[in-house]
């Protein structure tokens, strides 16, 4: 499949064809506010926003149905039928569109990652500043460590392919390199964004990472040579 998939501040979810870049709108009646997080998962695409819901769609289908969270829903990371959400006021976990668990999570939750395997969940809270990793294990989700070394909200993570590494960043712009066997750090500021970064995305050999941020940049690094990234101005306008 030569897919990729967009969500938007209309709540629009469009299909893209990366080999011609023909596109069209996922038809029937889906989200009714901003759409804040996609996740392919098997056949479906799950995707969570504004409107306080998930909702699980076929990749080649009309809108699926939804289920309804107790707050915004600021992202979603899973894996099969299984999905860690997570609200401004929870961590969710999902088997399809049955909840099986919700985590109070006073400290604004603001973005979510799911590791390759499927059996850790990483979310980074917007009030404490702080990196939330939790097992995954059937119908359970129980908090296990807490990372503390950002500065500012947490606004997006990313597990590495291989699963070695976790990538958080911040409002403040910058990026740090977690092991995920001891959760200790390996790399740290990276901090050439001048606005709050909102996207990483990992290469698939896991040995270069993207972000994305408010500056309208994307920075490509390198774990080969950390200390050198490519700048690209003006990726991405507004």
């Amino acid at each position: 499949r030569n897919t990729v998939y967009t969500g938007s501040y209309d709540s629009v979810i469009t299909r893209w064809n990366v080999d011609t870049g023909d596109n069209d709108v996922i038809p029937g009646t889906g989200h009714s506010n901003q759409i804040n997080g996609l996740s392919v998962q098997g056949n479906n695409i799950v995707s969570v926003g504004m409107d306080d819901s998930i909702r699980v769609t076929p990749l080649d289908g009309e809108y699926g149905d939804s289920a309804a969270v107790d707050s915004p829903a600021k992202g979603v990371a899973g894996k099969g039928d299984v999905s860690v959400v997570a609200t401004l006021k929870s961590v969710y976990l999902f088997n399809g569109l049955k909840q099986v668990q919700q985590l109070s999570a006073a400290w604004g939750p603001q973005a979510v990652a799911l590791n390759p395997e499927g059996s850790v969940a990483a979310v980074g809270g917007g009030d404490d500043n702080k990196v939330h990793l939790y097992s995954v294990s059937g119908n359970t989700l129980k908090e296990i460590n807490v990372l503390s070394r950002h500065s500012r909200s947490v606004t997006a993570v990313s597990f590495s392919p291989d699963g070695k590494y976790l990538a958080s960043a911040d409002q403040k712009n910058e990026i740090i390199l977690w092991n995920t066997n001891t959760w200790e750090i390996v790399e740290e500021g990276w901090c050439f964004h001048t606005g709050s970064v909102k996207s990483l995305a990992w290469s698939p050999n896991s040995q270069r990472l993207a972000s994305a941020s408010l500056d309208q940049c994307v920075i490509v690094w390198s774990l080969a040579d950390r200390h050198n990234h490519i700048r690209i101005p003006n990726a991405h306008r507004g």
